[in-house]
């Protein structure tokens, strides 16, 4: 019995226990689509504008594991602006502009400007100072080398 699309032929054994190379290959792909599905679903869930997701999904695809991992985490910011009435909903780029323009390198030096306009409450600077620690700290417990600031 040979091992469907694989391109190569392989022993394929039956339910008695012995070893099964196709299915442990299948096993390992499907393992590895999961955690990239899964890491995709931290966005996704952490993200405050949720449209078109099969395009997000396919540019997420083509991130490195630190380029996502930054997302998520400026994701999750934006998210909390959005819950505090910091900025509109509106105002947020779809999720695939995000990805594409790797939009996470706009916070490099914190929270942009546009997303915290002076209102005279107080408001957009207490969120900025919060979430600037904040990015911070999620970058130092990752090892990721990306300070507020730097350029």
């Amino acid at each position: 019995m040979s091992c469907h699309g694989s391109g190569e032929e392989q022993e394929h054994t039956s339910d008695s226990g012995e070893s099964n190379e196709c299915d442990e290959t299948l096993g390992e792909s499907i393992e590895t689509a999961l955690v990239a599905f899964d890491d995709f679903e931290d966005f996704w869930t952490a993200y405050p504008r949720r449209e078109n997701k099969k395009k997000a999904h396919t540019a997420w695809a083509r991130l490195t594991k630190d380029k996502k991992r930054l997302a998520i985490g400026v994701a999750s910011i934006m998210s909390d602006l959005v819950a505090k009435g910091v900025t509109e909903l509106r105002f947020v780029p779809l999720p695939t502009t995000f990805i594409h323009g790797q939009r996470w390198e706009d916070w490099r030096d914190g929270i942009p400007a546009s997303w915290c306009p002076a209102n005279g409450n107080g408001k957009a600077a207490a969120a900025r100072a919060e979430h600037d620690a904040f990015l911070r700290q999620f970058a130092a417990d990752r090892g990721l080398d990306y300070e507020p600031g730097d350029s």
